[in-house]
């Protein structure tokens, strides 16, 4: 009886001691990876041969003029449905991304028109990045500062299939949304990053505002000069910080910036 107590109270003992090792090792993990994004937010865009440049406009504007090289691919080919859900399809997402010659490691930058769009290269991003690519930097077009071209550009060489690695803590349904905001937290702060005149149209305007175009500079880069402006208001990187939008493109836009900013725990509120 003696002998079996020792060996229950020492498979105990392993089990404490093993699982505070994990959580440790995922923390450590996301915080690598993240680490990456914000070192390329503070260095100069530089395309290497390894780079691969996603524009995210759409076809008409890609076919009058695009970066050499550059891939035509907008998010909504990672999307489905009319309320731009997220596919589920996720290995299938990233055998297309191992066509266009992109891995984890690739490192991605994501064009479109900055502030003149609606966000597309940052929703691109983020899904780039939920899948699991660990290198992406987005910019207006003009911040490359390359010459254009009409020229078709030749395709990327096709890279082995992976496995998505699907970051599922940058996104949050509905159903976990309301559940969380059900119960106040000071913890947790949601900010509505849709246009002034939408938001002053809005019926129930209980979130924060702060509008889309406020996360990025004119050259489509996250903006450092709002990291302030949200500690000003008490919004720390600590925070969990939940971003809202009409159809979940600028939300995401904004998660991706924030994330590049340093921000440790950020959503987008998914879409239905």
């Amino acid at each position: 009886m003696k002998l079996i107590l020792i060996v229950f109270c020492s498979i105990l003992l392993i089990q404490c001691a093993q699982k505070p090792t994990e959580v440790y090792e995922k923390s450590e993990y996301k915080d690598k990876v993240q680490s990456l994004i914000v070192l390329g937010a503070r260095s100069p865009l530089k395309i290497t041969e390894d780079t691969v440049v996603l524009d995210a406009r759409s076809n008409f504007s890609y076919s009058v003029s695009h970066i050499p090289n550059s891939i035509n691919l907008q998010w909504k080919e990672f999307s489905g449905g009319k309320k731009n859900k997220l596919r589920s399809d996720f290995d299938e997402m990233t055998k297309r991304l191992a066509r266009l010659g992109i891995s984890i490691n690739t490192p991605v930058i994501v064009v479109d028109k900055g502030l003149f769009g609606k966000g597309e290269a940052g929703r691109l991003a983020w899904t780039l990045y939920y899948l699991g690519v660990e290198n992406i930097q987005v910019a207006s077009i003009q911040a490359l500062k390359t010459r254009m071209t009409i020229k078709e550009s030749l395709p990327k060489k096709m890279l082995p299939f992976w496995k998505s690695q699907v970051r599922d803590y940058i996104l949050i349904t509905q159903k976990d949304f309301f559940k969380k905001t059900d119960v106040q937290s000071k913890n947790t702060v949601v900010i509505d990053v849709r246009s002034d005149n939408e938001y002053a149209q809005a019926t129930n305007n209980q979130s924060m505002h702060v509008e889309w175009t406020e996360f990025f500079t004119q050259l489509g880069r996250p903006n450092f000069n709002v990291v302030n402006k949200l500690k000003s208001v008490g919004i720390h990187k600590d925070k969990e910080v939940i971003l809202v939008s009409s159809k979940g493109v600028r939300s995401a836009a904004v998660a991706i910036s924030l994330i590049s900013l340093g921000y440790k725990d950020v959503k987008s509120l998914e879409t239905y």
